[in-house]
């Protein structure tokens, strides 16, 4: 892009370009994502069809899930490296987009553009390098947790609805429409961490350029800028337009954090901000300018060199479905096989309790020794950690209480067997008896009746 179309735009523009630049890129990352996830579809498509058995049995199961697994190990691998190798070039669009606001700022307050100290391909080297190996240790974690994830819901779905003795061609197509539905399903999970970690790698890199500017004549200052549209969280309209030193932390009310994303889908940006350029308010007039502007502004300013398809609005994540409650057994059915079932129904509820504990747990707040909080924050955090633990408290309790009805169910289903063996034998021992008819033995001819 021509440097004098960078010079004609003004700072709120520029902050406005960058917003375009993560949307564009995230949007492009998700596609990529996606043409990889139909290849391996389309993989697993070719080796169902490629099986060949009379019908589902037990060995069937092991050989499809096997295969299920691998395939989607395989697929979850690919993602991450594609999704690591295209992480640099977002890097690099990061580095240049600082230079070009700073640069930017600089003139709008000195009248000068100073060079930049980050403008070389030595320093992106080393600094893309130490970011992506954070990242990759990030979203590698979340790939695995997608691919077990999917596995496991595969295997749940499919134990379920495949009956054994099923005939293979109908137990073919169900594996086919199970994996498609959960994998298709989950497809938001991948767009999230493709999202958070484009925001993360873009935002990473630009801290790593201000603190390449910032010197003791010279301090360099981070502020932070939110997009404000229907879907702008609460948080974000807190955090908007906080300036910190590059080591201090922004705070929106409950977290703090030294730069965006703080959440998943999380847009804020974070520029630079110079000592010398004044105070907060002269950075009023692109304060406003939260929307990207549309694609005739840009070919009319830029050229036509941004790219003109505008990034797609997403819709909600649809709420979860409610569990499928259990069928009941006909009366008629032995107590033990009910009191089984209930008890499988009390681990599954102790599972979701044991999650919720974990995801309170992590959203606990800890107070970093060392640093001085401003009292109202430390108040908030301290508030928001007394309700988390009053939660968790509630939580434990139930679970216990779920521990000892387990046991006292295993307990009940030991007695369970027993008496429904004794209405068994009572079965058999009410059935009318049998006449038995004797047989000759060896040697022996049967008499004959007398005339």
């Amino acid at each position: 892009m021509p440097a004098v179309a960078h010079e004609a735009l003004s700072p709120a523009e520029l902050m406005a370009y960058q917003r375009r630049h993560i949307a564009s890129a995230g949007t492009s990352l998700e596609r990529r994502q996606r043409r990889i996830v139909i290849a391996a579809m389309k993989d697993i498509a070719r080796a169902l069809r490629s099986m060949d058995a009379a019908s589902w049995g037990a060995a069937e199961r092991r050989s499809t899930m096997m295969m299920l697994g691998q395939s989607i190990k395989l697929m979850t691998h690919k993602q991450v490296g594609d999704l690591n190798e295209s992480l640099v070039q977002v890097m690099k669009m990061s580095a240049t987009d600082a230079g070009k606001f700073i640069s930017a700022m600089d003139r709008k307050f000195t009248g000068i553009a100073r060079p930049m100290r980050f403008d070389s391909m030595a320093w992106f080297e080393q600094k893309h390098k130490g970011i992506g190996k954070v990242r990759l240790r990030e979203f590698s974690k979340s790939f695995k947790r997608y691919g077990a994830g999917s596995v496991t819901k595969i295997e749940d779905i499919i134990a379920k609805n495949i009956l054994t003795g099923e005939s293979w061609d109908k137990a073919r197509q169900e594996v086919w429409s199970i994996t498609r539905d959960v994998v298709g399903d989950k497809q938001w999970m991948v767009d999230r961490i493709v999202r958070t970690e484009t925001s993360a790698a873009y935002n990473g890199m630009t801290m790593a350029a201000l603190h390449e500017e910032d010197t003791m004549d010279e301090p360099m200052l981070k502020k932070l800028v939110a997009t404000f549209d229907s879907v702008t969280g609460k948080d974000s309209a807190r955090v908007h337009g906080q300036v910190r030193k590059l080591k201090d932390m922004f705070f929106d009310g409950l977290r703090s954090y030294n730069a965006p994303p703080n959440r998943p889908h999380d847009r804020e940006v974070v520029v630079g901000w110079r000592a010398s350029w004044g105070d907060d308010d002269d950075m009023a007039d692109f304060d406003d300018v939260t929307a990207v502007p549309d694609d005739e502004t840009w070919k009319g300013r830029l050229g036509g060199d941004v790219p003109t398809r505008k990034p797609p609005v997403r819709p909600p994540r649809p709420p979860p479905l409610p569990p499928t409650p259990a069928t009941p057994l006909p009366p008629s059915t032995p107590k033990a096989p009910q009191i089984v079932m209930a008890i499988e129904r009390k681990r599954e509820d102790k599972v979701r309790l044991q999650s919720a504990v974990s995801t309170m747990v992590d959203a606990k707040i800890l107070l970093v020794p060392g640093i001085t909080y401003p009292p109202e924050q430390a108040a908030a955090i301290i508030a928001h950690n007394t309700a988390i633990d009053a939660k968790l408290d509630e939580t434990r309790r139930k679970i216990r209480k779920m521990n000892a009805e387990i046991a006292a169910a295993l307990k009940e289903v030991e007695k369970a067997k027993l008496r429904d063996k004794g209405k068994a034998a009572a079965v058999i021992r009410l059935q009318p008896a049998k006449p038995i008819t004797t047989l000759p033995g060896p040697g022996k001819r049967k008499k004959s009746p007398k005339k």
